[in-house]
């Protein structure tokens, strides 16, 4: 899970298994957009090449790609 991702970093969509059939993002490796600061909920925009979308997920269900 990742806290506090910043525009520019790579990260990977990562889901609970009881939901990743419905959430078929799971695995996908994108790059964020735009992340939310507020003390309410933290959402990412993420952009996913192989797919060609922006995509909004709470920041807990992206991970950290390594380089």
């Amino acid at each position: 899970m990742i806290r506090n991702p910043k525009p520019g970093q790579r990260v990977r969509f990562h889901y609970a298994k009881a939901r990743r059939a419905v959430c078929q993002l799971h695995g996908y490796e994108g790059v964020v957009v735009a992340a939310s600061k507020g003390p309410g909920p933290r959402n990412v925009c993420v952009q996913v090449p192989g797919v060609g979308v922006v995509v909004c997920v709470p920041c807990g269900n992206l991970a950290r790609v390594d380089k």
